[in-house]
């Protein structure tokens, strides 16, 4: 059995995956040995602030409207 570590954090933007071959040896002299491959991916996580697309922004609202009546929808968008 064995571990795989980091040394940092990994970053999605950066790098989303990491194929490896591990490979362990017997040191007994033996020659014997095997390898493994292992396919590692990075999950995205937000981790930028969200940003508003075209701001400023301006509504109208009529006198009277009903305060559960849908007026208008704003986006905001991760950074990128």
């Amino acid at each position: 059995m064995g571990l795989i570590s980091l040394i940092q954090p990994l970053d999605y933007e950066s790098r989303s995956s990491y194929n490896l071959v591990l490979k362990a040896t017997d040191n007994s002299g033996s020659g014997l040995s095997s390898s493994a491959n292992v396919f590692i991916e990075v999950q995205d996580v937000q981790d930028q602030d969200p940003y508003f697309v075209n701001a400023p922004y301006s509504a109208t609202v009529e006198e009277n409207t009903p305060a559960v009546r849908h007026t208008w929808t704003l986006y905001l968008c991760p950074m990128m």
